[in-house]
C-alpha cells in the first residue's frame, strides 16, 4: 500500500477528514450490504443492489442516473474494496489536508461522474467500483503537493514524487485501453480510470487558473516531467 511520506503529520484531523471519512465507510457498508445480499438467491435485496448500483446504458435509459455515483462505492469482491479503500485513504490524506469536506466531497462527485460516464459511453457492459474516482483523486492530489513523495512500503519514504507516480499510472491505464480487447486487459475499466483522471486534473486547472493558490501550475509540472524524460 501506497504511504505519503516527507512532510510531518497533524496530530489533528485534517479539513476534509469527514467526507474523506464518510466515502471511506460507504465503501465498507455497501460491500457488507452485498455480502449479505448476494448470500440470497434472487432475493429482492441482491436485486435492488444490482439495478441501483451498478452503472450502465440501460440503467441511465431508465432514469437511474444515481447510478453514475452510487457505482463508485460498490465492489462484489473482497480484494476489490480492500484494495480500492487503502488506496482512497491514502491519496485522499493528501487531499484531505488541503480541500474542505465540501470542497472535497465535490471532488469525489466530479471524478465519480466523470469516471462513470467516461466508461457508458464507451462501453456497453456496466461499471462498478471505486478505482475511476481514485485516479481523479490521484490526479487532483498531484497539483496541490506534486512533490510529495510516496512509498510503497511505510519505513521506505522517497518512492516517488506523486506528480511523476501519477503520470505514470495515467500512461499505464492509457496503454491498457489500447489492449482492451486482450484477454489479459479486457476486464479492466480503463476509460473509467482515465475519464476519472481526466476530471481530477479539469477539477485542478480549472482550480489554479481561477486563482486558487493552492494548487500548482499545472504547466510548470508537466514541463519539468518532460525534461526528466
Amino acid at each position: 500500500m501506497l504511504q505519503p511520506t516527507g512532510e510531518p503529520r497533524s496530530k489533528s484531523d485534517p479539513p476534509g477528514f469527514v467526507a474523506l471519512s464518510s466515502l471511506l465507510a460507504a465503501n465498507v457498508v455497501t460491500f457488507g450490504c452485498w455480502s449479505v445480499a448476494n448470500g440470497r438467491e434472487n432475493g429482492q435485496m441482491r436485486n435492488t443492489m444490482l439495478g441501483h448500483f451498478l452503472c450502465s446504458r440501460s440503467h441511465l435509459q431508465k432514469g437511474r442516473w444515481h447510478t453514475l455515483l452510487t457505482s463508485c462505492i460498490f465492489h462484489q469482491r473482497p480484494a476489490h474494496c480492500i484494495f480500492n479503500t487503502c488506496a482512497l485513504w491514502t491519496v485522499g490524506r493528501i487531499a484531505a489536508e488541503h480541500l474542505t469536506n465540501v470542497e472535497l466531497a465535490g471532488l469525489f462527485a466530479a471524478c465519480g461522474l466523470g469516471s462513470s460516464t467516461g466508461h457508458v459511453l464507451l462501453h456497453r457492459r456496466p461499471v462498478l467500483g471505486a478505482s475511476g474516482m481514485l485516479m481523479g483523486v490521484f490526479t487532483t492530489s498531484s497539483m496541490l503537493q506534486p512533490e510529495r513523495r510516496l512509498s510503497v512500503v511505510a519505513p521506505f519514504e522517497g518512492w516517488m514524487p506523486i506528480a511523476d507516480l501519477t503520470h505514470l499510472f495515467v500512461g499505464v491505464n492509457c496503454i491498457g485501453f489500447a489492449l482492451r480487447r486482450s484477454p489479459l486487459f479486457q476486464h479492466v475499466a480503463w476509460a473509467a480510470h482515465i475519464a476519472g483522471a481526466a476530471a481530477g486534473y479539469g477539477v485542478g486547472w480549472l482550480s489554479y487558473f481561477a486563482g486558487d493558490k493552492r494548487f500548482a501550475d499545472p504547466l510548470a509540472i508537466h514541463k519539468k516531467i518532460a525534461r526528466m524524460m
